[in-house]
């Protein structure tokens, strides 16, 4: 289907770097803060700790504890920094041994950017845009002009150890570093800054909002988009500690306001702690059923739960259920199966959005709007100083372009995506980002296939792919279908089971012989039946013009040769005053003496359609794929590619479609789009057979946490065909406790939906057994896989507990 527009949204942002840093080396994660001082948005660059072993702060005799590679790299998958910045050499290559990819390291910089290596090239002024760019912009429109309300700027200097190291990380405090000198100046002449001692009376007034602080201004011009709008967070936590400055400092990345209390102080904050309770403490906006905002108050991991009574908050006379204590972190490093809690998503940053139509047509390559931010018009060094991310929303169904795809933000090979099919363009969650070094006016992305980003994707897997005779029958029929939605005109038993009858040109005759029969025609009388099942279509009454303006029939006329008495059937532009006989192949004239009879008159199925065995599978490929698409009453993006032949390491398998689901509700993107592999069967009595069953077990050991799709077009499976299913999600569900890879859930899906126009709540009104879930609605594909096992295999909910958490299931009792 070729999408004549498509709309992207564009969003400038500052660039996010990513500190790795050791959470036992204070001096470190110093000096990060105070260069994040200097950055614009650099209180929004996550902290990514790199270690041999977790702290003791953050080991839980109670629970299991993550390995520390597993904590870092899910930290990266969560927060997804643009940039990696090295805080101690060889932190990067660990991390990441594709990382001198120019899109995970920034040339040169790496430790240099702390340590001033000798033959270091490029220091932290030569990335992102630094801070005296803003405050020059500020006071230019701002600060040079005489408010009627002044506002108080403080910078800090002095104090002790303690105070300096609370308030470089929640305040901001400027390092001492030759390659970063003069921007703590230019604050200071911009804003008239005073000084100020970081100690807990000038933390009382920072937290009564009487003064500004040079972390504010680091994120002049961006909003901060947080999923949750109204949680109130306190977090008490000692400076001194590495483990709790990391928490601290990332706590801000997915939580709003977030009140940062110095345990040092802890008595001398009580007054302002119960003062933000009690004031925080409201009615829920926009809420009639009288709920309340309440605070958190949130421990660092390093201390004791007990000093919470320092605050003596039971005295205060504070409301009931005004607030509530807090001792654990929130596992943002987990990306799969989160179980019943649901991770924060992280903050999003946006300075400017602008949304762009642009038109399409076969080419990759379109031309689209640079946005910069105010500070720089004139070309600075290439280096990268921001970024755009541009989120693509094509009209109606896409069934051509690539919208959702996996992040390539960490762990980037050269295969996915190669330049070839991206340019310069780099997924992530956000949407396709780009880096931009000077003002200019537009640029050029293409907007990539969906094929060919599988393709790219798989062979980064170590999974080389290629289009199966099957797949191309698949993709014939899509084109001539005018589109994926276009489906609902195939999808009835009735029209299949005709159109596989008249595609069938040989015949067993039983005895081992295949023998050639005339091309399967029908006459009007005889698809009658065909169109009586169908009922209405689209609420008319069913014709066959639909099924004409597909391609799937043909009118035309049947004559015999005279020769070899053969018949023949031509379509309308084939009919001519001499035919040619398919057979004997002699030319004769058409019968012109006498008008044909109205049997005569036969349609004949044309093109994919006219693959026998029900179009080699295309029927239920594309009706699956439509069905995954609309099954939640809302189309989400969607990339997919029909039948494709992989191999690996010399062994071959085949799926029947391949593709990324995007459902994105509750901040369910975490963890990327949802990977579907699947088997598609017809209505054959046992169309799952062991060998089926087993190959979409080997697809999901080639593709952890791929959902495994078992789709048919019969309604009932058989008995032998729920045991073999029945065995293969006992497997997909305990492959967590196993192997420690994702789970591959199993998706069942049967001609009772793929028929059903009604949508997805009926069908579950009317599955067999479908427990709470036509109650409360599908919110995930988790839930709709654990609701066709219930439905279709006959599972309970202890079954599918007992198989995800529980002791060993046997399918058998």
């Amino acid at each position: 289907m070729t999408i004549n527009t498509a709309t992207l949204e564009i969003n400038l942002r500052p660039i996010r770097l990513g500190f790795l840093v050791d959470p036992v080396d204070r001096q470190a994660l110093s000096e990060v803060a105070r260069v994040a001082t200097c950055q614009w948005g650099g209180i929004a660059c996550p902290m990514i700790p790199v270690m041999d072993a977790l702290p003791p702060a953050w080991c839980d005799a109670n629970l299991p504890n993550p390995d520390p590679n597993e904590l870092t790299l899910g930290l990266l998958r969560y927060f997804e920094p643009d940039l990696l910045v090295e805080t101690c050499a060889g932190q990067l290559d660990r991390v990441d041994p594709n990382a001198g990819d120019r899109y995970e390291r920034h040339p040169d910089l790496g430790h240099g950017a702390f340590a001033q290596a000798k033959g270091a090239k490029c220091t932290m002024r030569d990335v992102g845009v630094t801070m005296d760019h803003v405050y020059a912009y500020l006071h230019q429109k701002e600060f040079q002009f005489e408010r009627r309300t002044p506002r108080r700027l403080l910078r800090f200097e002095g104090g002790d150890e303690v105070g300096q190291a609370f308030f470089e990380m929640a305040y901001g405090v400027f390092p001492d570093r030759t390659d970063l000198a003069g921007i703590a100046e230019t604050y200071e002449r911009a804003f008239d800054a005073q000084a100020a001692t970081p100690d807990v009376e000038t933390w009382r007034v920072m937290e009564q909002l009487e003064a500004i602080c040079p972390f504010d201004v680091s994120l002049h011009g961006t909003e901060r988009l947080f999923q949750n709008l109204w949680e109130e967070k306190i977090f008490i936590f000692d400076p001194l500690s590495g483990p709790d400055v990391i928490d601290f400092w990332n706590l801000r990345l997915f939580q709003r306001d977030v009140v940062p209390v110095n345990v040092h102080w802890l008595e001398g904050s009580r007054d302002v702690v119960v003062d933000l309770i009690r004031r925080k403490y409201r009615p829920l906006p926009n809420n009639a059923h009288g709920v309340m905002i309440s605070t958190t108050i949130q421990l660092g991991r390093s201390l004791d739960p007990e000093i919470i009574k320092t605050l003596r908050l039971s005295e205060a006379g504070l409301p009931d259920r005004s607030y509530a204590i807090k001792t654990w972190y929130d596992p943002i490093w987990q990306l799969d199966d989160p179980g019943p809690f649901r991770r924060p998503e992280p903050s999003h940053l946006s300075a400017e959005r602008r949304d762009v139509e642009v038109p399409l047509d076969d080419r990759w390559t379109v031309r689209v709007p640079h946005i910069a931010p105010p500070y720089l018009r004139q070309t600075r060094s290439l280096n990268a100083g921001w970024v755009n991310t541009i989120s693509p929303k094509y009209y109606g169904f896409n069934d051509d372009r690539a919208d959702a795809m996996p992040s390539a933000a960490v762990g980037r090979s050269r295969a996915y995506p190669p330049s070839s099919i991206m340019m310069d363009q780099r997924p992530t969650r956000e949407g396709w980002l780009t880096f931009h070094s000077y003002d200019q006016d537009g640029h050029s992305i293409r907007l990539p296939f969906m094929r060919d980003v599988a393709i790219a994707w798989l062979a980064a897997q170590g999974i080389e792919a290629l289009p199966s005779d099957a797949g191309r029958v698949a993709d014939s029929m899509l084109t001539a279908l005018g589109g994926l939605n276009r489906c609902r005109v195939i999808g009835h038993e009735a029209i299949l089971g005709q159109f596989d009858r008249m595609a069938h040109t040989r015949r067993d005759r039983g005895d081992g012989e295949i023998e050639d029969v005339p091309f399967r025609t029908a006459t009007f009388d005889q698809l009658q039946p065909m169109l009586r099942a169908i009922g209405t279509l689209w609420g008319r009454p069913a014709t066959l013009q639909p099924f004409v303006d597909i391609g799937a029939l043909r009118l035309g006329l049947s004559i015999q040769c005279d020769r070899c008495g053969k018949w023949n059937w031509y379509d309308l532009d084939q009919v001519g005053a001499q035919v040619t006989c398919e057979r004997c192949l002699s030319v004769f004239s058409f019968p012109q003496g006498q008008l044909p009879p109205r049997t005569a008159w036969r349609y004949r199925v044309i093109g994919p359609y006219a693959v026998p065995n029900l179009a080699g599978g295309a029927y239920t490929c594309l009706l699956t794929l439509n069905f995954l698409r609309q099954a939640f009453g809302m189309a989400p993006a969607m990339t997919f590619t029909s039948a494709l032949d992989l191999t690996k390491g010399g062994e071959r398998l085949e799926t029947d479609f391949f593709a990324w689901h995007d459902r994105d509700l509750g901040g369910c993107r975490l963890a990327g789009p949802n990977l579907l592999v699947g088997e598609c069967k017809g209505f054959a009595e046992d169309a799952f057979k062991q060998a089926d069953v087993d190959r979409l077990r080997r697809l999901g050991e080639w593709l952890p946490g791929a959902y495994l799709i078992a789709a048919c077009l019969k309604s009932v499976l058989s008995d032998e065909e729920k045991r073999r299913l029945v065995d293969l999600c006992q497997w997909g569900w305990a492959r967590p406790r196993t192997d420690g890879n994702p789970a591959s859930p199993v998706i069942v899906i049967t001609g009772a939906d793929l028929f059903d126009p009604d949508g997805m709540e009926r069908r579950l009104e009317r599955m067999p057994d479908p427990g709470d879930t036509a109650k409360s609605g599908l919110w995930s594909l988790l839930e709709f896989a654990a609701a066709t096992q219930k439905g279709y295999l006959h599972l309970s909910d202890e079954d599918i507990t007992e198989m995800r958490y529980g002791r060993q299931f046997d399918v058998r009792e």
